[in-house]
């Protein structure tokens, strides 16, 4: 480690953070070789630290030119442990960057640890014709967030080899987005940075050894989707949930929990639609504000409208969150990582069907094993079933998304068994597979499509094997 009685003579860092110029020598710069790290805590010229290798020292007048490559917490130290836990507050904040149309709202009055409450009016998502004074073709988002973000993180270090780290983000938020707009266009796919939070260096310490951890906190909104339509719509959802890795023994192990709830306008919509709006916010801890650990929470609203469709508009919310660990200067021999660890989405509403009553699936249950000894599926309907729910509508999938069909046959509400060897002609391979079911009001036979048939609520979603000899 350099001292600040060393560093105070450190002139100037190239902008690649490659070379290191020191006005004035000191014991410490004498000392340097060819090979060593050196490594710096927070000062005027090295705004985050500094961890650096050295490849070539220059003697420059009364100073040192030390031309220095990317360098690891492996090179720098041969065993120790660090752990930093922090929740982070409006006054932890060192620079602000926000989107026209945000504003930083003042904390709520006794509210510990106070939050970051953000507020949004008419931010524009997209422009079709690029001209901000045209407002009838854009698609805006209005409403607020505040969150409560925190974090804790530790590392183990042995014989000059990552041992352990672990990495938590513990995040609670409130999310209000409505989105508003009347759009002509077939595809939309835009993302606005609303607000960006540096937060002030906090140096942690191996022994002597200076860890610099940068925190940094964006949040932005986003849509994509495809629209020929006018639409009003907004979801707040209440999350309080932590989120993380851990690393050891040689593997990544995700770390989450989550709970939630939602309250929603229902939409004003015509025509077809099909969007998604969405607030991600993800805090970054940079090391030397190079690289290191990130949360990404995403929470979303998703409508899905088609005039042609029963229901005929649906409303999903829901939350992603996404983390990883940028190993390049805790490591070189473990690689970097990215996982999702929480994919929760979630029905909240959708548009009256006069399809009433339930379908409750029962056999085989989540995950459970099909056989030509054991073929049958079953299921049981339940609440103020309709007097015209005719048949039920049995949807057997490749994909929980039930966007490759491979059987759809139709029973009556009534029979609650049914046996696989006559789904699709015993055609189903060997695999795991998805279904559902619905109760279809109406009358006929065979069960015409959604034209004459009102379809109602969809079961929950189960998979079950198929295994054959």
């Amino acid at each position: 480690m350099l001292p600040p009685s060393t560093t105070q003579h450190l002139g100037s860092i190239s902008p690649d953070g490659s070379t290191f110029t020191f006005s004035q020598l000191t014991s410490d710069l004498e000392a340097l070789s060819v090979g060593d790290v050196i490594a710096g805590d927070v000062s005027d010229q090295a705004a985050n630290g500094f961890l650096r290798k050295i490849q070539a020292i220059t003697p420059a007048g009364e100073g040192m030119i030390l031309e220095t490559e990317a360098a690891t917490l492996e090179d720098a130290v041969e065993q120790g442990a660090v752990q930093a836990t922090r929740v982070l507050t409006p006054s932890d904040v060192m620079g602000t960057v926000f989107a026209e149309g945000v504003t930083q709202s003042a904390t709520l009055s006794g509210h510990e640890p106070l939050p970051f409450v953000l507020v949004l009016d008419d931010v524009v998502l997209y422009d079709v014709d690029g001209d901000p004074d045209t407002t009838d073709d854009q698609v805006v988002a209005s409403g607020g967030l505040t969150i409560e973000p925190s974090f804790d993180f530790a590392l183990n270090l042995r014989h000059s080899e990552l041992e352990e780290l672990r990495f938590v983000s513990q995040t609670s938020e409130t999310v209000e987005i409505r989105i508003e707009g009347c759009w002509g266009t077939d595809l939309i796919a835009a993302e606005v940075e609303v607000a960006r939070y540096a937060f002030t260096p906090m140096t942690v310490w191996i022994g002597a050894f200076p860890v610099v951890i940068v925190p940094e906190l964006t949040v932005t909104v986003g849509l994509n989707g495809t629209v020929e339509s006018t639409v009003t719509t907004g979801v707040t959802q209440h999350a309080v949930l932590s989120s993380g890795l851990s690393y050891k023994s040689g593997s990544w192990e995700p770390i989450w929990s989550l709970t939630n709830d939602f309250v929603f306008d229902p939409p004003t919509v015509d025509l077809t639609i099909q969007f998604r709006g969405q607030a991600p916010g993800r805090l970054t801890l940079s090391l030397y504000g190079i690289a290191g650990p990130y949360a990404e929470v995403v929470p979303y609203l998703e409508l899905d409208a088609d005039n042609l469709s029963i229901p005929w508009w649906t409303l999903y919310g829901g939350v992603e969150v996404n983390v990883g660990v940028d190993t390049d200067l805790l490591s070189d021999i473990v690689e970097s990582v990215d996982q999702e660890v929480i994919d929760y989405r979630l029905l909240l509403t959708q548009a009256s069907s006069a399809c009433s009553g339930s379908v409750v699936l029962l056999v085989p249950p989540n995950g459970g094993i099909l056989t030509p000894q054991n073929p049958y599926v079953s299921w049981t309907c339940t609440g103020q079933v309709s007097s015209d729910a005719s048949w039920l509508d049995l949807q057997v999938a490749t994909d929980p998304s039930f966007s490759h069909t491979v059987a759809e046959p139709y029973a009556q509400p009534s029979c609650i068994t049914w046996d696989l060897d006559i789904v699709n002609s015993w055609a189903l391979p060997a695999g795991t597979y998805y279904w559902r079911a619905a109760l279809l009001c109406g009358p006929g036979w065979p069960p015409p499509g959604p034209t004459s048939h009102v379809r109602g609520l969809w079961s929950e979603i189960r998979n079950f094997i198929v295994q054959r000899p």
